[in-house]
């Protein structure tokens, strides 16, 4: 939630920033930079976190420790973005490319995560297992749409996607605190 609140304490101290038509990574870049990449870094700590508490919970099969892993990958990726600062503004070069290469690698590995834990959560908990595929669906479908909305909603869109990922997330750790050692 520090990431929810750090986004609109950022676009309210700056007032040239909107939600709407921002993105995440604008807010990120220049002055709203230290309390963006601030929030993230402690989301990839809750998100590594997640993937300690799935860990201890001990599934078996291949699906599990895959979906640790590919968690694990996230909380990287995101750490790379708050950490490399850049956010195709141009202040280092190739940095635009670099900057969408990570989003896209987000893309395609949080797709993943869900899909691979839906498997085991369906015994336990029938709601935790249609939510995992229904929201890896919509962050499936949501993940390449943002790049084809206008400028003017691209902001809304993206917090509409991270959304998405913080909703498993919320989920995860419910299905954490419920069951927190894997009984």
């Amino acid at each position: 939630m520090v990431v929810i609140m750090a986004d609109f304490t950022t676009a309210t101290i700056y007032e040239r920033l909107g939600l709407f038509a921002d993105t995440i990574s604008a807010m990120a870049a220049g002055r709203g930079a230290m309390i963006m990449d601030t929030a993230l870094l402690i989301l990839v700590g809750g998100i590594a976190a997640i993937a300690f508490g799935l860990w201890r919970q001990r599934r078996p099969g291949w699906r599990w420790p895959a979906a640790i892993i590919a968690l694990l990958a996230v909380a990287g990726i995101i750490a790379a973005i708050a950490l490399f600062n850049e956010y195709g503004d141009g202040d280092v070069n190739d940095s635009w490319a670099f900057h969408y290469r990570l989003v896209y690698a987000l893309g395609i590995v949080f797709t993943v995560v869900p899909l691979l834990t839906a498997h085991d959560l369906k015994p336990i908990d029938r709601r935790l297992w249609l939510g995992s595929y229904a929201l890896a669906a919509a962050w499936f479908v949501a993940g390449p749409l943002m790049f084809t909305v206008p400028t003017g909603w691209d902001g809304l869109f993206e917090r509409v996607a991270a959304g998405i990922m913080l909703l498993w997330l919320v989920g995860a750790s419910i299905f954490l605190i419920r069951q927190p050692d894997g009984r």
